[in-house]
């Protein structure tokens, strides 16, 4: 149905490489591999955070209240010792 027709045949430039059109769709798409990876990574990053967040207030409180108590107790002097 279609025939090919070189570039220099139709009428356009070799340095264009033969229409504009590759060129604006290649243009388009090293546009868009970022895009969409870094729509991916805050699609992934979202995802991770929602997945962890706690549920039980409680117990999230009282995880927090035995980790201040770790650092509230007396812990005796560290020993130096002589040489």
């Amino acid at each position: 149905m279609f025939r090919f027709i070189p570039a220099t045949q139709q009428g356009r430039s070799a340095a264009d490489g033969g229409n504009g059109y590759p060129r604006r769709v290649s243009a388009l798409v090293w546009w868009l591999i970022p895009l969409v990876a870094c729509t991916g990574a805050l699609l992934y990053v979202w995802w991770s955070i929602a997945s962890k967040r706690r549920q039980d207030t409680y117990k999230s409180i009282a995880e927090y209240e035995n980790f201040r108590s770790a650092f509230a107790e007396e812990h005796p002097p560290s020993r130096k010792d002589k040489n």
